[in-house]
């Protein structure tokens, strides 16, 4: 039931996205012709985006991980982000893949699991801290506008109160552990939401300075996608301030936290490039815009899938249980 209405949420978001361009056909297209060979650029600014999130990702590696060059660690995120996109209905997606490619990479297997699951947590923490900056932003940028804006922080508002939330119960859940570990109670799954929870709250406890690095580095990421705003501006032909890519990127991001279960933001995704651009009073390329970022999908998508099938023999990857190293 769940797989048939995530396949229905993303044929119509699919339908969405078409419908959207159609309307925008001439404008899409004209656009598009004149971004040309340009669209390198685009891509180099995209590369800085994913980049910084490598970044924060290797810090969230403890010291047991061996060395992992950062080419490799960039192509394994970008193999389990292709996978987080192109499989949406699969039972295993892409954070477990990850995990799965590091540990052949010779990471054990629980160190490589708790790296996910710090840099997970993480990078949401500083997807919403972008987004709060971005609707502070565009409170002065529109201020007739305020209810919308407010709107769009109510979401990433709801996830960091789940997550304070969890922190608060943290100290519970540790002592509950000790208690079963007293009463030689059998270990948790490695691979169950409370024990990633675990994982991550072990890393920030033993290591903050680590969990501080990273978020910087994941807030950067995120700040980084004004840059790839402001290199299509600049392709497409319009004039595009720093203050107002770093608020349409935020606003972006939270349009696509709130809309997660659809598959890719299919749809959504076309839908917050669009609405977002008459709302902060930009120039009419939202669309375009959006047209843009997806052949930025597909290039990334195919280097992730390309990695894949050199290293793996095979494009998609459906890992069990990642097996230890040999010590």
């Amino acid at each position: 039931m769940q797989r048939a209405a995530r396949l229905v949420l993303f044929v119509l978001g699919i339908g969405v996205a078409a419908y959207l361009i159609a309307q925008h056909a001439g404008t899409v297209r004209e656009s598009l012709t004149r971004v040309g060979w340009g669209f390198g650029i685009y891509l180099a600014a995209s590369f800085v985006v994913y980049a910084l999130d490598t970044w924060g990702w290797r810090l969230a590696f403890t010291h047991e991980m061996p060395h992992i060059s950062f080419g490799r660690l960039f192509s394994i995120r970008m193999a389990g982000e292709a996978v987080n996109k192109v499989t949406p209905l699969a039972s295993m997606g892409g954070e477990p893949l990850k995990a799965y490619l590091l540990n052949r990479c010779g990471a054990p297997s629980g160190e490589a699991l708790a790296s996910v699951a710090v840099a997970k947590n993480v990078m949401t923490l500083a997807q919403i801290a972008f987004i709060f900056v971005g609707v502070g932003i565009s409170l002065t940028m529109v201020p007739g506008k305020r209810a919308a804006l407010f709107g769009m922080a109510v979401f990433p508002g709801i996830i960091l109160t789940a997550m304070v939330v969890t922190a608060i119960l943290d100290h519970r859940l540790r002592r509950s552990k000790k208690q079963l570990a007293a009463a030689e109670a059998p270990p948790a799954n490695p691979h169950s939401i409370m024990a990633l929870w675990g994982q991550f709250a072990d890393f920030f406890w033993a290591h903050p300075g680590a969990v501080l690095f990273s978020f910087l580095a994941f807030f950067l990421g995120w700040a980084a996608g004004a840059l790839e705003l402001l290199a299509a501006a600049y392709l497409l032909g319009f004039q595009l301030s720093l203050r107002d890519a770093i608020a349409y990127e935020a606003l972006l991001a939270s349009v696509n936290m709130a809309t997660f279960f659809i598959p890719a933001n299919a749809g959504s995704q076309e839908g917050g490039f669009t609405y977002l651009a008459p709302l902060l009073g930009l120039p009419p390329y939202g669309v375009a815009l959006a047209v843009l970022r997806r052949c930025r999908d597909v290039v990334w998508v195919l280097f992730g899938l390309a990695y894949l099938g050199v290293t793996e023999g095979r494009l998609l990857v459906r890992p069990a249980v990642a097996p230890e190293t040999a010590a």
